[in-house]
């Protein structure tokens, strides 16, 4: 499970990265003010990180339905960041 959250954080941190470079605009109002007041590099990798060590550090209380769905919405989010990448 903790492979899993792993790879769906960099997924996200890293198109929308990509995104972010190409002039996109970022929607989290938290992410948008650490990335303000941090950088876009830094903002992501804090922002992306906190995330990550919090479903580690609850994945033993959450459930696993509860893990499952999180990791649909990243899936989500993930598609639309492709989606938005995607030649035109």
């Amino acid at each position: 499970m903790i492979m899993i959250a792993l790879m769906a954080a960099l997924a996200d941190g890293v198109t929308t990265y990509l995104i972010l470079r190409r002039g996109g605009r970022e929607l989290n109002p938290l992410l948008r003010a650490a990335i303000r007041r941090l950088g876009l590099m830094q903002g992501l990798i804090v922002t992306k990180f906190a995330t990550f060590i919090a479903m580690v550090a609850t994945i033993g209380t959450m459930g696993d339905a509860l893990f499952w769905a999180i990791i649909m919405v990243y899936g989500g989010v993930i598609a639309s960041n492709l989606y938005q990448l995607r030649p035109r």
